[in-house]
């Protein structure tokens, strides 16, 4: 969930997720990469970073609804 929240923070580049994190850069290279194979993080063109997809953004609600719980 770290990741997704960086990411929605606008922390979209690779050092800067890792930066707001504190995660090992191993750490979030894999957590990019089983979220991009999840389909909730796509990668932007170039070296522009990541952005949340549709469904990123549901998990995100989603993880927040049951933390209120």
């Amino acid at each position: 969930m770290e990741v997704l929240g960086s990411i929605e923070k606008g922390r979209n580049r690779f050092n800067e997720i890792e930066e707001d994190t504190g995660l090992n850069p191993n750490v979030v290279n894999m957590r990019l990469k089983d979220l991009r194979m999840a389909g909730l993080v796509d990668k932007k063109e170039g070296r522009k970073g990541y952005e949340l997809t549709p469904r990123g953004k549901r998990a995100l609600e989603l993880g927040r609804e049951l933390k209120s719980i």
